[in-house]
């Protein structure tokens, strides 16, 4: 007996015996009585039940005089014996021509079906699980609108109605043509695509179709999709939005005008000269495409042969193999690289013609006789041409020759590298690649109601609202910061500035990779969860003052240079040991306290006290030269015993600051002519400031640490003022050319001479207990806060507490415990050195130290802290910022690698040469241009707002913004949009994600743990710093050419952007994109499917493929002539509900 085809079908579906009950009912339904001649056949497979549903359904649509499926039966279905047949014609009838071609291929349809679907219960259940949810998208209408959908495009591409119908009014008339035209380009552009055979290899053809397909997860991304997306879904809004605005905007693009080349502009990536403009496809090309240009191979042990092996390694330790790409011009088509001899060129574009059909043309007019680029499938097998091929399958020339066409190998590209990353930061158990996506909404603006009106793509007077959220970009951070960017590279320098960049990123990445990872080491140790709560308040004008002297610096000829070059002394070296102690200990440092037991105050003239000559002493510790141990308790307030000695140094330089210091008036000179004492001046005293004389204690120990002779001269830095007075009353006692030795025995002091160490300076400031010699000449030294007291502008101190030994006891001996002195004396030559008015340049260091100062106390000793006045008005003023709270962060950053990193660095960036300059040269000037308000003056900087001023932090108004501010301005927007969303736990998924974007992209590894060989852990990002440099070189060079480089970086880059973010089909996309998120399953599934796309290891060429794609892609879309016709096209499938019907349903 043989059961109806259609039965067979529901019974190998697995049901269960009680639907035995229906076969009856479904026997009627299906047509003729039963055959009960029993016949051995062969079994039928899935394959084939498939088949013959496919080949019904095909028959009724080519036939539908044939009700019954009398006459298809015979080619879609076996008979008894299991034997299809082939034809079915009539005298009368032909059999349709689908049906033909349906049995033309019939072995191969069910061969690929049993492939697709091999016999296995399991995978048929799914199937039928698959099939049964699909009901529901028959219901309500979703799979039959599709299915008409896709007619309607095919009808879009057939139409052929050259003559009018009867009645036809003018409208409609219009709306013929139109479509008439529409048809007509779409299929000549579909014929000149079907020309280019064998543009991929066969393992890559079909794209992403072929891993995707084999995805073993595929039903569960269906699912969730159909879930999400299908009737009643939550996304289901927000796809049809979607689909409705690409609709549109599909219809309304259009052909650009030709592009000539641009005299002057040579492409930085191809190499050619007068290049045409390129489009954004071009450009991503340039980007994640192109092979690297090869100015340099790496350096550094472990590094890749070259910049292309870079690209290749696949993120497991591994390379990836080839990955063969078509180059293609700039139609679309295969470039030649050998091109044939007797190819026709006949408009001297320097590109081969084609034909209506997309083949090349030889001279006389026939298709050329060429090798296609790859092999390729055809309906007979594999089509390789007849000619030699490399083992990669590309064309070649001759047998072991050159290659015909151009080719690339995508696994040595940056889109291989991004592919790689794309793996680790779309993995769920990563998933910043979404939580990124999710925390940009907030900061691409408020959202508000908008609407975007269409034009008929028929070019009918009609109309087309589409309402929907727009990102404001005027509430963007985002935008500022790309606006920011812009007005950079509008700067006459920034040619010299991209190329510094490249050098280094380029010839030394390790020193590049050093200082990155010390800078890392740093975050980590500031995201230390005992750290969490230390903030600078957002108010705080610390950093507004900060770059104001900044600015000042690098506004003054080589200051900034000077400073930069400090850092490649090694004395720097000697700095962290210390510091890193004295940022986290308060223990007092002083001379020996025995010292002051040694007389009474001034009892004797020139009596020797050897322990004020002993090395520094730790008070608190109770021994010479003992380490600090006593902790600062940061939970408690700053008094005097609870400040860190780092805290104390900059409160020595600010009490210090323009404070003279003489001889008193009434002074004298008590020493020895030999045995016998001897005073002088031998009758009277000497007037205040007479013989001795420095007008400024900061400054002239600030030269003292510098060390050295002051520029150009023989003249030390560090000389004490003494004055001819003093110098001729010691003649007077024939102690001519004896000042040195005099100051020496008659202080008491190792080393005070009229150029004196740095450790006599400190014993003879702070010593609390001098000798006669001291106290007959001079007067404790006085601070700030004491006001001026004498004509000479000395400082008289109302009480004895405001003394700079009282004021500042047991602090500038840190000077001498580590080398500090010796490691700080780079630093500080910058600053001691003559500005061009004569001035010295001591005042910006100093303006530095008073600007932390103020900042860095909590506000809650009065010793230090008072309230009133202003900076200039109070000695005592402070913000009260509590910049203190930072004091364990900086304790732990200063050991670690940072000082070591940045003084390689330095000395690398000095060895560089841009334009005659060197590199230090070229970042003096960057800051200069980033930070002098002269310079943003000069440019007409200004907000993208129009406005040129910008205020501090605490409001104050700053007339003059720099280009500093914009990028300041713009990362504090995105904190401030933060704080004015309901998005706490957004915002930690955002800092989170970021925090993962480093650790990807910037984290550093030392082989052996070696600094010097210093290393970006990811391959990729070791080249694409270059490159970068590269394109924007690339972008700066052709808008120079073509003469609207100003108006681009002013304007052209940020309206783009605007432009972008602000349109209807971006908001459409990121609202999708929020539902997709908003749902744990669906996200989950993205980012497996990601995982799997991007992952070498994935069957069925799954990376591969997407490469050969995405390269693909990016090189067609500059084929305006022919995507465009097909965009119109698309338009269509587009739509969700056949929106677009009156315009383009036929």
């Amino acid at each position: 007996m043989r059961l109806r085809p259609c039965l067979r079908a529901f019974l190998r579906a697995g049901q269960s015996a009680a639907l035995a009950s229906l076969i009856a009912a479904a026997s009627g339904a299906c047509g003729n009585e039963f055959d009960t001649t029993r016949r051995a056949s062969e079994p039928l497979t899935l394959g084939d039940d498939l088949f013959q549903v496919l080949c019904d359904r095909v028959a009724a649509t080519a036939d539908p005089f044939d009700l019954e499926a009398r006459k298809s039966r015979v080619v879609c279905h076996p008979d008894g014996e299991g034997k299809y047949g082939d034809d079915y014609s009539e005298a009368d009838r032909p059999m349709p021509a689908k049906v033909a071609v349906m049995v033309r291929y019939r072995p191969r349809l069910i061969e690929a079906f049993n492939a697709t679907f091999p016999d296995k219960d399991s995978l048929q259940s799914d199937l039928k699980d698959l099939m049964a949810a699909m009901v529901p998208l028959y219901d309500d209408d979703t799979l039959p609108e599709s299915t008409r959908t896709l007619a309607a495009l095919f009808d879009v591409i057939s139409f052929d109605q050259t003559k009018p119908p009867p009645d036809e009014s003018p409208v409609d008339a219009t709306i013929r043509k139109a479509r008439l035209a529409r048809a007509q380009e779409v299929r000549a552009a579909l014929a000149r695509l079907g020309g280019r055979k064998g543009y991929r290899t066969v393992s890559t053809a079909i794209g992403v179709a072929r891993p995707l397909l084999a995805y073993k997860d595929l039903h569960k991304v269906v699912a969730s999709t159909i879930r999400l997306l299908g009737p009643g879904g939550t996304a289901e809004e927000q796809i049809r939005k979607l689909l409705e605005i690409t609709q549109y905007e599909l219809a309304k693009t259009e052909i650009a005008p030709p592009r000539s080349g641009i005299t002057g502009y040579k492409d930085r990536f191809s190499g050619v000269a007068a290049q045409k403009p390129k489009l954004t496809s071009e450009i991503l090309a340039n980007l994640l495409v192109d092979a690297p240009p090869l100015k340099a191979d790496l350096s550094g042990p472990g590094y890749p042969a070259t910049w292309a092996d870079a690209y290749a390694a696949d993120g497991i330790g591994g390379v990836m193999p080839t990955v063969p790409f078509l180059v293609r011009d700039l139609r679309g088509f295969a470039a030649f690289a050998t091109k044939p001899a007797n190819a026709r060129d006949k408009d001297g574009d320097g590109l081969v013609d084609i034909d209506t059909e997309g083949r090349f043309l030889a001279v006389d007019g026939k298709p050329l006789d060429v090798l296609t680029p790859f092999a390729y499938v055809t309906a007979d097998g594999i089509e390789a041409g007849k000619g030699p091929r490399d083992a990669l399958g590309r064309a070649l020339v001759s047998a072991g020759g050159s290659t015909l066409y151009e080719y690339g190998d995508a696994s040595k590209t940056m889109l291989h590298a991004v592919l790689v990353d794309t793996q680790t930061l779309a993995a769920p158990s990563n998933g910043a690649l979404l939580d990124l996506a999710h925390g940009a909404v907030y900061q691409l603006g408020a959202r508000v109601d908008a609407t975007e009106t269409y034009d008929d793509p028929d070019g009918s007077a009609k109309k087309f609202p589409v309402s929907f959220k727009k990102f404001d970009a005027k509430t963007a951070p985002l935008a500022d910061l790309v606006y920011a960017f812009g007005r950079v590279l509008e700067l006459p320098r920034i040619a010299d500035y991209v190329e510094l960049q490249r050098q280094l990123m380029r010839d030394h990445p390790a020193a590049l990779a050093r200082i990155v990872g010390a800078a890392l080491s740093i975050r980590e140790i500031a995201n230390k969860p005992e750290y969490k709560d230390i903030n600078l308040d957002p108010k705080s004008p610390l950093w507004d003052e900060v770059i104001k002297i900044v600015g000042e610096m690098a506004a003054e000829p080589d200051v900034m240079r000077d400073v930069l070059d400090s850092f490649a002394d090694p004395r720097v070296l000697l700095l962290p040991n210390g510091m890193a102690r004295f940022a986290a200990h308060s223990d007092a440092l002083d001379y020996n306290p025995s010292a002051d037991s040694c007389w009474a105050m001034g009892s004797k003239p020139d009596a020797k006290c050897p322990q004020l000559n002993d090395p520094w002493w730790n008070v608190t510790q109770g021994g010479v030269k003992k380490d600090p141990a006593r902790k600062v308790d940061w939970s408690k307030p700053d008094d005097e015993n609870n400040r860190s000695l780092f805290q104390r140094f900059l409160s020595l330089i600010n009490d210090s600051y323009l404070v003279r210091s003489c001889n008193k008036e009434g002074g004298k000179i008590s020493t020895k002519l030999g045995p016998i004492p001897f005073t002088l001046p031998i009758f009277g005293t000497y007037s205040e400031c007479e013989v001795l004389d420095v007008p400024d204690l900061a400054v002239f120990y600030l030269g003292c640490i510098a060390g050295g002779n002051i520029e150009g001269t023989s003249t030390p830095r560090c000389k004490l003022p003494v004055t001819d007075g003093f110098v001729k009353a010691l003649n007077s006692i024939g102690l001519s050319g004896m000042l040195d030795s005099t100051l020496e025995s008659s202080s008491g002091i190792t080393g005070l001479k009229q150029t004196p160490t740095v450790e006599a300076l400190n014993r003879m400031v702070m010593w609390r207990n001098p000798n006669k010699f001291v106290t007959d000449l001079m007067e404790p030294m006085t601070t700030n806060v004491c006001p001026i007291g004498s004509s000479k502008g000395t400082r008289k101190c109302a009480s004895p507490d405001d003394l700079l030994a009282n004021r500042q006891r047991a602090t500038i001996f840190m000077g001498e415990a580590y080398d500090a002195v010796k490691g700080l004396a780079p630093t500080l030559t910058p600053f001691v050195k003559k500005r061009g008015d004569g001035k010295g340049r001591e005042q910006y260091f100093i303006r530095l130290v008073q600007t932390f100062h103020r900042h860095w106390s909590v506000g809650k000793n009065p010793v230090r802290c008072a309230d009133g006045g202003t900076p200039e008005s109070n000695p005592k003023f402070c913000y009260k910022t509590n910049v203190r709270q930072f004091e364990p962060i900086l304790a732990e950053a200063f050991a670690t690698d940072i000082v070591p990193a940045l003084h390689e660095l330095t000395k690398v960036v000095r060895g560089l040469s841009v334009n005659g300059k060197s590199g230090n040269e070229v970042m003096a000037a960057l800051m200069r241009d980033l930070t002098d308000p002269k310079v943003a003056a000069a440019m007409k900087l200004t907000d993208r707002e129009g406005s040129a001023s910008t205020t501090q932090n605490d409001g104050k108004a700053v007339p003059q913004l720099t280009y500093f501010h914009l990028f300041a301005n713009a990362v504090n927007a995105f904190d401030t949009r933060w704080a004015g969303e309901k998005g706490p736990a957004d915002h930690e998924l955002w800092r989170a994600a970021r925090g993962k974007l480093v650790d990807q992209f910037l984290a550093v590894e030392a082989p052996d743990g070696d600094k010097t060989k210093s290393r970006f852990k990811n391959p990729g990002v070791r080249t694409a710093g270059p490159i970068l440099m590269d394109l924007i070189d690339d972008r700066i060079a052709e808008h120079k050419a073509k003469g609207d480089l100003a108006d681009w970086a002013k304007s052209g880059l940020y309206k783009s952007f605007v432009e972008s973010i602000e349109s209807p089909i971006f908001a459409a996309a990121m609202d999708l994109q929020e539902k997709i998120y908003a749902d744990p399953e669906a996200r989950k599934q993205l980012g497996e499917l990601l995982v799997y796309l991007a992952n070498q290891a994935s069957a069925n060429d799954a990376l591969a493929s997407v490469l050969t794609a995405t390269q693909d892609i990016l090189q067609l879309v500059g084929d305006e002539v022919d995507m465009v016709p097909i965009y119109h096209a698309a338009a269509l499938a587009a739509a969700p509900d056949g929106t677009l019907k009156r315009s383009l349903d036929l």
